[in-house]
């Protein structure tokens, strides 16, 4: 009667077994899917993006290219990398600080914060504080000591030895509405660059994620 019953229950567990092999193909073709699609509206969302504010397809698919190895080069997710970009550039155009100047202020930023092992959320918002100096063409304190300041430690007096004045100086200047983005964040982007760029590149596990997601993603797209 025992060795019936073991009989049974394995045949039971054997039944069982195969179910949940089942079930597990349903749930990792399930996640496929969901990946495949999540990767490919962002793709397409990015490119719109980047069309839009490069003029054409053409240009659209160069500036893509380039978001795409700058992500990777700084170990930056291109979903989050990419929109910020998309902002700075919709911010820029038809400025004096349009086409290399942005990508410029976009890449030493990044770096910085990549430096400095900022999260994605942080150079985001680093990024969105420069872009909304840029569309008032003014620079205030609330967003170079504040939203930027925060986020991007020491950038208030990176910023006041960018315009050649002490810290005071560059606080009354900016009280007085006398600091202009486009004459500022060339300026700090060259000061970022000497502090943080050591030719080295960006590592840690933050940073080979983005770069193997990157590369999931692009696979999915293809």
């Amino acid at each position: 009667s025992a060795r019936q019953m073991s009989g049974g229950f394995a045949s039971v567990g054997s039944a069982l077994k195969g179910l949940m092999a089942q079930l597990a193909a349903i749930a990792g073709f399930a996640q496929l899917a969901s990946a495949f699609i999540k990767a490919n509206i962002e793709a397409e969302r990015l490119v719109k993006g980047l069309s839009a504010v490069a003029g054409s397809a053409t240009a659209g698919a160069a500036e893509m290219a380039y978001v795409s190895k700058t992500a990777d080069k700084l170990g930056l997710s291109l979903a989050s990398a990419g929109s910020a970009y998309v902002s700075l550039t919709a911010a820029t155009k038809g400025t004096a600080l349009e086409g290399k100047a942005t990508r410029d202020i976009f890449e030493s930023v990044s770096l910085a914060m990549g430096k400095l092992g900022k999260s994605a959320a942080d150079t985001q918002g680093a990024l969105t504080a420069i872009e909304q100096m840029i569309s008032k063409g003014k620079v205030s304190a609330e967003e170079l000591r504040g939203q930027l300041g925060e986020r991007l430690p020491g950038a208030f007096k990176l910023a006041a030895e960018a315009m050649g004045v002490t810290t005071a100086e560059l606080d009354a200047m900016l009280m007085k509405g006398q600091v202009v983005a486009a004459d500022l964040l060339p300026s700090l982007s060259q000061k970022l660059n000497a502090l943080y760029d050591d030719g080295k590149e960006i590592g840690g596990l933050e940073a080979e994620w983005n770069r193997l997601v990157n590369a999931l993603d692009r696979m999915l797209v293809s």
